[in-house]
């Protein structure tokens, strides 16, 4: 007797990211979704890092993503480390550098009523 196949719920499939920093959290939040909701499925962190691969198209995301790949062919097979140190190394490399300041930054140079944030308190 066969077990059930299993089927990944129709949830939305994250969308391709391609390195816009300004981008990366809300691409990794689709992602952490989507494998909590189908992690029967994606069950292995091998499985998980090359969900995340797989969306990784264009800009400057592709070719990171080829440049991982090879970094970690031994003996003709890709070797992984987990996915947690995967999501780490893929964070440095994409994350806005210094967030806090740019958030700081994009306050000061908010509008309202034509003033600064600075200018309206």
């Amino acid at each position: 007797m066969q077990a059930p196949r299993l089927t990944e719920l129709k949830l939305s499939t994250p969308k391709d990211y391609d390195g816009k920093r300004e981008e990366l959290r809300g691409f990794l939040l689709q992602i952490r979704l989507y494998l909590k909701a189908n992690q029967e499925i994606y069950s292995t962190d091998d499985k998980k890092i090359l969900f995340v691969l797989s969306h990784l198209k264009g800009g400057t995301a592709g070719p990171w993503a080829e440049t991982y790949v090879y970094a970690h062919i031994q003996n003709d097979d890709i070797i992984f480390e987990t996915f947690n140190e995967f999501i780490a190394e893929f964070q440095e490399a994409f994350e806005e550098v210094n967030t806090a300041g740019e958030a700081l930054n994009k306050l000061r140079t908010m509008k309202q009523a034509g003033k600064t944030a600075d200018e309206f308190i």
